[in-house]
């Protein structure tokens, strides 16, 4: 049996090097249980839906994202909102075990995501954008995220890391969480990282801004936001309701910086006046063993649930304080698990290994009656 799917933001970063792995290793002729067939794929502009799929041969040839638009342009057809892309995709005949791949970062997509799931459709949805489960309430994120089985959210979050299955499996096995630590953000782990090396505050951001590792505005990075977003989607995973404004959310610099007007060079000349602050803060801390890690964290005190985003001193030898450049780390206590916590490390970067994440969560949603 093929495993169809639909691949919405086709022609982005992930979407790129999502539909190059299914090319090279989920298609028909190569020894595969269950091969990845796209049936169909979109940008923001153009959708394309075929009754027999793109063959491997079309697929290969789309190397780059301007390969990928220009195939959409010439042979796909405008839309101008999603549940066209639906309405088309059932015209075909698709249904029921289709699979909608979201690899965009849009904010206003959870409707579409409901519509996905809805008895008129019946898709299935597997999902790297984490707007869809971060923005919104915890009736919402309840609503979708509890059809196991047809929604799968594990790359919001560490990507191809596996800690949301973690949390899943331990609630399963009613094995409650009692604390998550951890963090959360390459980009932050990175400049933290480099300035343990000594290295000025501003010129670890402006390093990180010409690797790609910012967003365009640095500061979109720096406020923490994203970081709290991740936070709110392990916690409501462990089973607790809470809600954005739950998180005391403590920037790695002072919010001022986030009125900054220009450029981004007019925000580096700014942040100068941090790198003085930063120097000395890590000297204390390596004084004490120590080091700063901007840390997310779910604790329990005395029954109340306690959730901090923060630059954080922790131990140089400790789990979190060992980390280096991007990484992403996670650490999780149980009712079982109190003494040895499970500690899942993973790259906080990488495209390759996001579009590996969604392929192993493609390769989850198949049916066991279903296989060969």
């Amino acid at each position: 049996m093929q495993q169809k799917v639909f691949i919405l933001g086709a022609s982005g970063n992930v979407g790129t090097t999502l539909i190059k792995q299914i090319a090279q290793y989920d298609q028909d002729g190569i020894k595969n249980i269950n091969p990845t067939h796209i049936v169909g794929m979109a940008n923001s502009k153009y959708m394309f839906v075929h009754d027999r799929g793109l063959s491997k041969k079309l697929l290969l040839g789309l190397k780059e994202k301007k390969d990928i638009k220009e195939f959409l342009k010439e042979k796909g057809e405008k839309y101008s909102n999603n549940e066209e892309i639906l309405e088309k995709i059932k015209l075909y005949g698709y249904f029921g075990e289709l699979i909608i791949v979201d690899v965009t970062a849009d904010k206003n997509i959870v409707e579409f995501h409901k519509k996905v799931l809805s008895n008129k459709y019946r898709f299935k949805l597997v999902t790297a954008n984490k707007n869809p489960v971060s923005l919104v309430n915890q009736e919402t994120f309840d609503s979708l995220t509890n059809n196991h089985g047809i929604y799968d959210y594990n790359t919001a979050v560490m990507a191809g890391g596996g800690v949301v299955n973690e949390i899943r499996r331990a609630i399963n096995a009613h094995d409650i969480i009692q604390s998550i630590e951890g963090c959360f953000s390459g980009t932050l782990g990175y400049i933290a990282s480099k300035l343990e090396e000594g290295i000025a505050f501003s010129e670890v951001v402006k390093d990180a801004y010409e690797k790609g590792y910012t967003e365009p505005n640095p500061w979109d990075d720096l406020n923490g936001l994203d970081v709290a977003r991740k936070l709110i989607i392990l916690v409501r995973t462990a089973g607790y309701n809470v809600e954005m404004e739950d998180i005391k959310v403590e920037p790695f610099i002072d919010k001022k910086y986030a009125e900054v007007q220009g450029g981004i060079n007019d925000f580096l000349k700014a942040i100068q006046k941090e790198d003085k602050n930063f120097s000395e803060k890590y000297k204390e801390a390596f004084k004490k063993g120590n080091t700063f890690k901007y840390v997310a964290s779910m604790q329990k005190i005395k029954g109340k649930l306690l959730l901090q985003v923060a630059l954080k001193e922790v131990p140089l030898n400790s789990q979190i304080g060992s980390l280096k450049g991007t990484s992403n780390i996670t650490v999780i206590y149980t009712d079982i698990y109190k003494d040895e916590p499970h500690v899942i490390i993973a790259p906080g970067a990488g495209l390759e290994k996001t579009a590996r994440g969604l392929r192993d969560a493609i390769a989850d949603m198949i049916p066991t009656d279903f296989l060969r």
